[in-house]
């Protein structure tokens, strides 16, 4: 399983979003805490072309009720400034 994720992350830093999204969400689908915040990278982020703010929030909000630490770190920065 850490195989796959850890290809997607790959992908996602190489900056092929659509290909690291067909990898990672059969993990998000499983609840996998890591592969729920990649995905909200994914989506939260504006360089990449699947911004949607929503969809990264809900992705980010079930990784950080796993108590999953960088879902919180990120869930604590976007408070702070105001997002989120």
């Amino acid at each position: 399983d850490h195989k796959g994720i850890e290809k997607g992350e790959s992908l996602a830093h190489q900056g092929n979003f659509t290909e690291a999204i067909k990898i990672l969400s059969p993990f998000a689908l499983k609840n996998d805490p890591h592969a729920l915040y990649l995905m909200a990278i994914i989506y939260l982020s504006p360089k990449s072309n699947h911004l949607d703010v929503q969809k990264g929030i809900a992705f980010l909000e079930k990784a950080v009720f796993q108590n999953y630490p960088p879902a919180l770190d990120e869930m604590a920065g976007l408070h702070l400034v105001g997002e989120g």
